[in-house]
């Protein structure tokens, strides 16, 4: 179980082969109260502007790994409810 104070999302990033684009795909889980923040996410150039656009929102890393795909990398957020 989670402690109450903290919540989590991932940021997939896919990186496009021979291009310098990147898909980025931030799950939020099904946990009601993040509708709106899902909806206002745009497409972004960078998986630092994803992870730009998270801290302004009060997210911060926990970690970062690669799934063994080539061209893609999971990042967990954290942020204090």
């Amino acid at each position: 179980m989670l402690p109450l104070n903290e919540k989590y999302c991932t940021l997939t990033a896919t990186k496009h082969a021979f291009s310098s684009k990147v898909d980025i795909e931030i799950d939020f889980g099904q946990e009601t109260g993040f509708e709106k923040e899902t909806e206002i996410v745009k497409e972004f150039t960078s998986i630092v502007d994803a992870l730009n656009y998270l801290a302004t929102r009060g997210w911060e890393l926990a970690g970062s790994y690669n799934t063994g795909r080539p061209m893609e990398s999971w990042h967990i957020m954290r942020r204090k409810a």
